[in-house]
C-alpha cells in the first residue's frame, strides 16, 4: 500500500502566509514511522519541491511540488519535461507582476515554475479578488500561462496537462501499488481524487480522503470517497493506518 498526502490544509493548518505554515507534529511523526512500513509515502503539494522537503525533512518520503510539475531528487527539484519550456515565461510573469502595486495584504509567491497570489490577508478580500482576477487574466494570457484557483489564492502555471492527479497516477504506477490512499483538502486535490477513482477501476484498492474545513470547495466533498474534519482528523487517520500496519504484517503491499 502507498500513502500520498497534500500538505497545506491536510497535514498543515492553513496559515496567513506560506512561510508561517508548519506540518502538524502528530502528522509528521506518523508519516515518519509509516516510511518504515509502506513501500511509498509521498507528499504532493502546490509548494515548490524544495519547500516541501524543508517542511517535512523525512528523507524516506517522496516529494512532488508545484502541483506535480516538480519532482524532488538527489540534485534538488527536477521539472517534468512538459513544463521545462515555460520556465522563462513564469519568470517574466513574476517580474511583470512585481511592477504592479498590489492591493494591501496581497502576497506574491514565486515558486520557480509556478507563482501564487495570496489574498487571505488583503484588507478588502472581495476587492483584492476582483483586481487579481482581472490583472491575472490579462497578464497570464500575455505570457501563455494559465490560472487556477484555491483557498484565497490564484495560481499561475504552464498550460500543460499535468497536475496533482497526474502525479498521483504516476506514483501508483511507478511503485506498482495494489492499494493507495490519497489525502487532500483543496480544489487542486480534486484531480488527485479522480486519479484514485480511476486507479480503483483498474483494480487498485484506492481511497480518496477529503479533509474539509469551513472554506472547502464543494468539489472536495463531491469527489472524495470519505470526508474528515481538519488536520487533527488527518493525524488520527495517519495514526490509525500506522497502527494497522504494526498489528497486521500481512497487509496488502
Amino acid at each position: 500500500m502507498g500513502l500520498i498526502t497534500d500538505i497545506d490544509g491536510t497535514i498543515s493548518r492553513i496559515a496567513p502566509t506560506p512561510d508561517g505554515a508548519t506540518v502538524d507534529p502528530l502528522c509528521r511523526a506518523a508519516l515518519s514511522q509509516l516510511t518504515e512500513h509502506l513501500p511509498l509515502v509521498a507528499a504532493v503539494s502546490g509548494r515548490a519541491a524544495r519547500d516541501v522537503q524543508r517542511m517535512l525533512q523525512l528523507p524516506a518520503m517522496r516529494y512532488i511540488g508545484n502541483h506535480g510539475l516538480e519532482i524532488w531528487g538527489q540534485d534538488g527539484g527536477v521539472l517534468v519535461p512538459a513544463a521545462q519550456p515555460y520556465s522563462a515565461a513564469v519568470r517574466e510573469f513574476v517580474a511583470a507582476m512585481q511592477r504592479y502595486e498590489l492591493p494591501e495584504g496581497v502576497v506574491l509567491e514565486s515558486k520557480g515554475i509556478t507563482a501564487t497570489l495570496h489574498y487571505r490577508l488583503a484588507t478588502d478580500q472581495t476587492a483584492a479578488e476582483l483586481w487579481l482576477r482581472k490583472v491575472l487574466s490579462e497578464l497570464a494570457a500575455a505570457h501563455n500561462l494559465i490560472i487556477t484557483e484555491g483557498l484565497m489564492i490564484f495560481e499561475v502555471r504552464p498550460p500543460v496537462d499535468w497536475h496533482k492527479g497526474s502525479a498521483v497516477a504516476w506514483l501508483i504506477e511507478d511503485h506498482k501499488l495494489e492499494a493507495a490512499i490519497f489525502l487532500g483538502d483543496d480544489l487542486t486535490d480534486v484531480d488527485g481524487f479522480r486519479s484514485i477513482a480511476a486507479a480503483r477501476e483498474r483494480g487498485c484498492q484506492a481511497l480518496a480522503i477529503g479533509v474539509i474545513n469551513p472554506e472547502s470547495h464543494p468539489s472536495v466533498a463531491e469527489t472524495a470517497d470519505i470526508l474528515i474534519n481538519g488536520v487533527d482528523a488527518s493525524a488520527e487517520v495517519l495514526q490509525w493506518i500506522l497502527a494497522q500496519r504494526l498489528s497486521d504484517s500481512h497487509g496488502v503491499d
